[in-house]
């Protein structure tokens, strides 16, 4: 007889566990969607799903946040669209930062930027294919010196 809990992550009051998911209500299964205790008192069980979908959500959230906080647009071509959009390491040092701070990228990388207040010395937003090119040709397209720097070298 653990009560019920004020709201759950979706709004809704729920019985804190009663072997079904707090999110959809499917009964939790040991071993086949595994009950996920998300909260600081142990006590919001969801499945898996249902956490996929709570982390998609605050992964978009914290995206949509370093978006807004690098200027919401390509520093380089002005694109805007946020599917197209990525941080990139100013200094060329990505490889090199993601085996120091042993992370990849993500939410847990956007959160690391964030705790540091969204450094702007180090870090911009670009679109993909500006980031790319600079990582690979040195040069963006935008500037006008790539197509000269690939006939140069040919």
């Amino acid at each position: 007889a653990r009560g019920a809990s004020p709201l759950n992550a979706w709004g809704r009051t729920r019985p804190l566990h009663n072997g079904h998911c707090n999110g959809c209500g499917i009964a939790l299964v040991p071993g086949t969607n595994s009950g996920y205790n998300a909260t600081p008192d142990g006590h919001d069980y969801v499945c898996d799903g249902c956490r996929r979908q709570r982390e998609r959500r605050r992964s978009a959230r914290l995206r949509g946040e370093m978006i807004a906080a690098y200027g919401g647009q390509c520093v380089c071509c002005g694109e805007s669209s946020p599917e197209f959009l990525t941080i990139d390491h100013i200094h060329g040092d990505g490889a090199r930062d993601r085996v120091a701070k042993k992370a990849n990228g993500g939410w847990c990388f956007y959160s690391r930027l964030k705790s540091l207040g969204w450094p702007k010395n180090d870090y911009r937003l670009l679109c993909m294919n500006c980031n790319w090119s600079r990582g690979r040709w040195g040069i963006c397209p935008h500037t006008g010196q790539l197509a000269e720097a690939l006939i140069g070298a040919a």
